[in-house]
């Protein structure tokens, strides 16, 4: 729907040059998101856009039907620059029986050290 994408696009814009930013107390940072147009929704940019992720490493994840990120993690890293991105998991909402194990995996996978 053209509403939508126009609407999409507004909110990936780079919002980098706000005048102040909130600087974010945590190390790793995991972001959840629904599915939205190939990307994150809309109130998560405007959040993202909001903090200051200097040396931070943020890990996305994200319910999904169809695709699985789309370009989350390049518009992730648009949005955040100063911020590592890590690969994101995306969970199909209808198969969420094996859900454990998949988590694990790819937590494994991402190798972070937590201090």
């Amino acid at each position: 729907h053209p509403r939508v994408r126009r609407q999409r696009q507004m909110c990936i814009r780079d919002r980098t040059n706000s005048p102040k930013k909130i600087r974010v107390a945590y190390d790793v940072i995991f972001i959840g998101s629904p599915y939205c147009w190939a990307t994150i929704a809309s109130p998560f940019t405007t959040s993202l856009a909001s903090y200051d992720f200097l040396d931070k490493t943020i890990v996305p994840f994200k319910t999904r039907e169809g695709s699985r990120m789309g370009h989350t993690e390049s518009d992730i890293r648009k949005l955040c620059p100063k911020a590592t991105v890590l690969e994101g998991l995306p969970v199909r909402g209808s198969n969420t029986t094996s859900l454990g194990e998949v988590v694990w995996e790819w937590v494994q996978k991402l190798k972070l050290v937590i201090k």
